[in-house]
């Protein structure tokens, strides 16, 4: 899903943020802005668009804005190169075309666009280099994004021309972050498309892992590599912006790696049926 939502035409994005986790290539991300008296038939839809890329279709993760820019959902793809968005766009296409023919696609796109306020499409490519506590392997990575639930995002805005110097000074303050414990990932990405931007990513099994970095974290920020990282971008970044999002398991149709390290949370059953109204004394069917 990308550019508009009108032609959902790449695949859909969850890590969040993502901004979620991914190996190498790049992250292709579709934010949409839901309207708010359209939020269940918007999740309707995109569920019944998940079904349906689920045999040969594209795969995404979404995520949704908790605490920031309520309303939002994010879909994240991992894309092996610019030429693999095209792929997916593709694989999107046929499977949607497939299951409820021409006519019945346009009408689908049309739907879901008019539920929406609107929408953005960024393409970030992952930055190991810049990453602090990063998984090793494909595997590892696809572990962390299966077992998280909740993704906190820090997206920094840098002045134009000036991410070699943010980077920079960046690098000291990765290396600080390294000693904090406990010992958690974060995940950098930078924008390839837009506005230049570098995006960190955490990620939480629970909220509750928040409060138990809270210490650590307090204390790099009191330290005096902080105050040099502080005062060397301030003149390089024009705006911060720090999110929190929950994971959407219902909403994605994730890659069988994700899928199958947690089963049970990335196949989620589907809501069970009311039961009939039990018949009042004397009352007739």
């Amino acid at each position: 899903m990308r550019k508009t939502i009108v032609s959902l035409v790449c695949g859909l994005a969850l890590a969040a943020g993502s901004a979620l986790a991914q190996p190498a290539g790049l992250l292709d991300i579709y934010k949409v802005k839901v309207k708010r008296d359209k939020t269940l038939e918007f999740e309707s839809a995109i569920r019944k668009l998940a079904d349906i890329n689920r045999k040969k279709g594209d795969r995404w993760i979404a995520y949704s804005t908790e605490y920031g820019d309520s309303g939002t959902v994010y879909f994240s793809s991992r894309r092996a190169g610019y030429g693999d968005i095209e792929n997916g766009m593709g694989a999107m296409m046929a499977a949607v075309q497939e299951a409820v023919g021409p006519s019945g696609m346009a009408r689908m796109f049309a739907d879901l666009d008019s539920m929406t306020l609107w929408g953005m499409g960024e393409l970030r490519r992952r930055r190991a280099d810049l990453s602090v506590n990063s998984p090793g392997s494909d595997e590892e990575i696809s572990r962390l994004v299966a077992t998280s639930r909740w993704i906190r995002t820090i997206r920094i805005d840098v002045k134009p021309g000036r991410m070699p110097d943010f980077i920079d000074a960046w690098k000291p303050w990765q290396a600080e972050l390294g000693r904090v414990e406990p010992k958690a990932p974060v995940l950098v990405s930078v924008t390839e498309s837009g506005p230049p931007a570098l995006v960190v990513a955490l990620y939480y099994k629970s909220l509750k892992d928040v409060d138990e970095a809270y210490n650590g974290v307090q204390k790099a920020l009191a330290s005096d590599t902080y105050r040099s990282y502080s005062r060397a971008v301030a003149d390089l970044v024009s705006a911060t912006n720090w999110e929190i999002h929950r994971i959407r398991p219902e909403l994605s149709n994730p890659p069988d790696a994700i899928l199958n390290a947690d089963p049970a949370f990335w196949k989620p059953k589907p809501p069970a049926r009311p039961k009939p109204a039990a018949e009042k004394p004397g009352e007739k069917k």
